[in-house]
């Protein structure tokens, strides 16, 4: 049989479907092989992957955001808008109801006749405030109706005049004239009608209404006696703004996950011991009024059973009161940075990063508005809301790559097919791995079935010269720089016996874990984008030669 129809058969045999492209048979020197006397031999290439460290952290399903600087330096950033508060939507005034009854006495029935007319003055009041302890200035509605009923038994050729002038839209305040005077019901838009609630001394939150009733002598009908009711009702449906004080409110309930997914690999296991990990929070604050704001927790929970919450919240560094800006009609919107870093902050947030596994944070805030109660001199504090007032919190939650690494797990997948092994004698599969990274690699390769059910591994020994450890790649810690890979070859013989395990396998796992060690052991080490881990895994076989 001639060597390329033994090649031939031999790629039918194993049928590999390497993912990785561009996979090279010259990429393995194979010339250099342990000698082994096979007759024939035949070599292929299995896997060629080169991971850096966004292809190594997005493989634990991390969907994170990776920054990185002029140098080449990579940062791990978490982004999220964990509350968006906007008061105007819980901010409601209750309804006013009010009738007012008035009998005709044989006094004003007698001025009637004498005058021919006579006038009745109701000055009627309407309170608006959700509560005693909140006062309003000014308001100006969205959307709102005053409703005016006339019941009683007096019908006469007068009229009802009502007024407010005090509640404006266009500068025009509301007149409204019914003629004839008779029973029913006169509803009035207040869409745009802005109301000012200062005007009637000593009683806030309150906007006079005045009413007349002009009636006009008629000989044929007596009034003494009779009545006029007139009931008004003012409804709030929506408010485009509102000022005055409006006193003391929680604006933040609950809490918000994040879920963090670092640790999301093949062993659920690793730690990081970060210089400068950080959380900045983003107060974006559209609310006219003064807020109190405490952390209640960051708090970091693994997913794994019987874990235990980690909550950075009162540790040394952590800052805990602290009062957002507040926007003032010529400038609406006030944004108030929290920044959580430096060594002793680092330190807490590397111990709440090191819980989640992979795992979830979770945040909450204590929120009072008007914590003071009035201005200084007992003045109350003037507020101010506006429909589209609101409070956002973001987090970015950013891990710079610079530290210390403690088994950080890797892994890479590959499809692979392999039956039919009754022409196989032996088999010899070589891994050649280059580490550009200063951190030292101890690599295994796994062969499983398609549900990722293991069959069998490379290395099977417990001594370190038959294990795949690969150390530090060397580099100028002040620039990044690399300056010596390490590469490592290794070679592991798969007697007949042994090839039966791998027998129907469909997957190649390459896993590692990465340490910060040797050279760099008491060192914190920068990850570069230009960093590289270059995989390659070949293999050789001896083919029974038929004659």
């Amino acid at each position: 049989m001639s060597p390329t129809k033994l090649f031939s058969r031999f790629l039918i045999i194993l049928l590999l479907i390497p993912i990785a492209s561009c996979i090279k048979s010259e990429d393995f020197d194979f010339d250099k092989l342990k000698q082994i006397e096979w007759n024939p031999t035949l070599a292929v290439p299995l896997v060629s992957s080169d991971l850096s460290i966004m292809d190594m952290i997005k493989q634990t399903g991390d969907s994170s955001n990776f920054t990185v600087d002029g140098q080449g330096f990579v940062t791990l950033v978490y982004k999220d808008k964990l509350f968006s508060i906007k008061p105007m939507e819980n901010f409601t005034i209750p309804t006013f109801s009010k009738s007012f009854t008035h009998t005709i006495s044989v006094a004003e029935a007698g001025l009637l006749a004498a005058n021919g007319s006579l006038d009745i003055d109701i000055p009627i009041e309407i309170k608006l405030t959700p509560a005693d302890t909140v006062r309003i200035d000014s308001m100006l509605y969205t959307k709102g109706n005053l409703s005016f009923a006339i019941s009683g038994n007096i019908t006469n050729s007068g009229m009802v005049m009502l007024s407010v002038p005090e509640a404006k839209k266009a500068n025009v305040g509301i007149y409204k004239i019914i003629t004839p005077i008779s029973n029913g019901t006169t509803n009035i838009d207040l869409s745009g009608y802005k109301f000012d609630l200062t005007k009637v001394p000593g009683k806030p939150s309150t906007i006079m209404m005045s009413t007349r009733i002009v009636l006009k002598h008629n000989p044929s009908n007596p009034l003494t006696g009779k009545q006029i009711t007139i009931s008004v009702t003012q409804n709030t449906e929506s408010i485009e703004s509102v000022s005055g004080y409006l006193g003391k409110f929680h604006l933040i309930d609950g809490q918000k996950k994040t879920s963090i997914n670092l640790f999301n690999n093949a062993f659920s296991i690793g730690k990081f011991y970060l210089v400068n990990p950080y959380f900045i929070f983003t107060f974006t604050n559209s609310i006219g009024l003064p807020v109190k704001m405490n952390f209640i927790e960051i708090t970091g929970k693994s997913n794994m059973p019987g874990s235990t919450p980690v909550n950075i919240v009162g540790k040394p560094g952590i800052p805990s009161n602290f009062t957002l800006g507040i926007p003032t009609y010529t400038e609406p919107v006030k944004v108030t940075q929290v920044r959580i870093e430096g060594v002793t902050a680092g330190k807490q947030i590397s111990d709440l990063l090191n819980e989640l596994k992979p795992g979830s944070l979770s945040y909450s805030f204590y929120s009072l508005t008007n914590p003071g109660g009035t201005a200084p001199g007992g003045i109350p504090a003037i507020n101010f809301l506006r429909d589209d007032s609101k409070l956002d919190i973001d987090v970015e939650f950013g891990l710079p790559l610079y530290g210390a690494v403690e088994n950080f797990a890797i892994q890479d997948t590959f499809d692979f097919k392999f039956d039919n092994i009754d022409e196989i004698e032996s088999l010899l599969f070589r891994t050649i791995i280059e580490n550009e990274f200063p951190l030292e690699a101890k690599m295994q390769v796994i062969f499983t079935d398609g549900n990722f059910n293991r069959l069998d591994s490379l290395v099977t020994s417990t001594v370190p010269t038959d294990q795949i450890i690969i150390p530090a790649g060397e580099v100028n810690f002040v620039t990044g720089a690399l300056t010596n890979a390490k590469t490592k070859t290794t070679d592991f013989l798969y007697s007949k016996a042994r090839i039966t395990k791998i027998t129907g396998a469909e997957k190649i796992l390459v896993r590692g874990l990465l340490n910060t060690s040797g050279a760099s052991s008491n060192t914190n080490i920068k990850i570069y984008n230009t960093y590289k881990m270059k995989v390659k895994l070949a293999a050789q076989a001896e083919i029974k030669k038929k004659i």
